[in-house]
């Protein structure tokens, strides 16, 4: 296949593959490939230039819970395909990225069959050694989160960037970056409902990070009629300086559910030197004394250099 020959014989310039309109049960995994460079780049390109017309699909297991696997490829760009998670079980991981460079995701749909509820389920997962990945103008929809760090060494991966994307039904989590530095997340519409009481809700959450993070002009909307603590974005030991300061501009926070503690639009916990400017949270968690303790805007009392400037709460 031209997989196989990729990984086994590499390119010697750039190349694209036309993929013609259809469903394709596939499983590939795509290694290091020689010659790859910021030049010499690969794209797997839908020709109908349609989200729906080029079809990958698999259903995956335990051990091999994924649809696409990159492990060591670089300069990997893949435009107009629907990469679709059919399994029913546990494992049902849709796209796995470890020790990769330079991958990108253009007008794509990343997809886990609806109503797994199961953290083995996710859209698009990222571990140790991932360097600039990049999600453009696609559609994450369905899974326990739709991006998932499981990077296990601190700042062990750099550079995820999503910019015009919808991250959609999600059971936990939209975005969750941990222990990756440089995370920008930009102009991206986040929502999703729980589908039972106690069931907690997080569009975007970065955890343990140094050095700038971008969160802005996201739409983030958070309803349902349960009870769970529902939170927009959450920062959790994110530390910069004054010269490498996260900025968190220009979102809008919608959280509506029932009565439930510890809820928040924005929430920054044991982190430094952040800007959040220019946001609007509502939030609603009903009438009830539990409601009480929900905040449009939470600063926990380790943080410090925390700027808040011109936002509506």
């Amino acid at each position: 296949t031209a997989i196989d020959t990729l990984n086994h014989a590499g390119v010697d310039g750039a190349v694209v593959f036309n993929v013609q309109a259809g469903t394709y049960i596939e499983q590939p995994t795509f290694g290091p490939i020689d010659g790859a460079s910021a030049t010499n780049t690969i794209t797997f390109k839908g020709v109908e230039y349609n989200k729906d017309s080029v079809v990958l699909r698999y259903t995956p297991a335990n051990g091999t819970n994924y649809v696409v696997n990159i492990d060591g490829a670089q300069y990997l760009n893949f435009e107009w395909i629907t990469f679709l998670a059919r399994g029913t079980g546990n494992y049902n991981n849709v796209v796995n990225i470890a020790n990769a460079r330079q991958i990108r995701f253009k007008n794509d749909v990343i997809r886990v069959k609806g109503g797994l509820n199961n953290i083995n389920a996710s859209c698009l997962i990222v571990n140790d050694g991932v360097h600039a990945l990049y999600i453009e103008n696609s559609v994450l929809d369905s899974g326990y989160y739709s991006v998932r760090s499981m990077v296990t060494e601190y700042e062990g991966s750099e550079g995820v960037y999503l910019t015009n994307d919808t991250l959609r039904n999600f059971m936990f989590m939209g975005l969750y970056m941990r222990k990756v530095s440089d995370v920008y997340a930009v102009g991206n519409q986040i929502y999703t409902g729980a589908r039972s009481n106690g069931k907690a809700l997080t569009g975007i959450l970065v955890a343990q990070h140094n050095g700038p993070t971008t969160i802005e002009r996201n739409t983030i909307t958070l309803n349902d009629n349960f009870t769970g603590a529902k939170t927009g974005i959450r920062l959790i030991d994110v530390n910069g300086s004054n010269a490498t300061r996260s900025h968190i501009h220009n979102n809008m926070c919608a959280i509506y559910g029932g009565n439930n503690n510890s809820s928040a639009g924005i929430s920054i916990d044991s982190s430094t030197w952040i800007n959040a400017y220019f946001n609007s949270c509502q939030v609603y968690v009903g009438t009830g004394s539990q409601g009480r303790t929900s905040k449009a805007m939470y600063v926990g009392t380790t943080s410090s250099d925390i700027y808040l400037l011109n936002n509506i709460f």
